[in-house]
């Protein structure tokens, strides 16, 4: 699957596609030369809901102007995505993207314009289990 967001609405949707994808803390990289910010997770398919699968995938964000993160733990540390949230940005120009994880730490990117891509780059893989969200 690859999915092009190139605005709020879009992030909705690649967002509901992401929530619950888990990843290292050291699996993500800002190339500032390029403007852009990318990291490599395991995606849990919500597209299947009567198949409990993941899927490795990548997500590359352009026209990155800034990174910050928040409570960010040690590189061996795996970190569960909860969503991918955007807002306009402070100074009004662009946009800020902030992506939340259980327990705390966050990314919070500036950007110049929403250009967001996720790829599947595996073969899907059955999950042990499905995030369960009653609480």
């Amino acid at each position: 699957m690859q999915l092009w967001a190139q605005d709020a609405e879009d992030l909705q949707v690649l967002s509901a596609l992401l929530q619950d994808a888990v990843l290292r803390s050291a699996d993500l990289g800002f190339d500032r030369a390029r403007r852009r910010f990318a990291l490599v997770l395991n995606r849990f398919c919500w597209e299947q809901p009567n198949q409990p699968m993941r899927v490795r995938a990548a997500v590359r964000i352009d026209h990155v102007l800034k990174v910050e993160r928040a409570a960010w733990p040690q590189p061996d540390a795996v970190l569960d995505l909860l969503a991918v949230q955007c807002a306009t940005a402070d100074d009004g120009l662009g946009a800020c993207l902030t992506l939340p994880f259980a327990g705390g730490p966050a990314l919070r990117l500036q950007v110049e314009a929403v250009d967001v891509l996720l790829e599947d780059i595996g073969a899907a893989w059955p999950a042990r289990m499905t995030p369960d969200h009653a609480d």
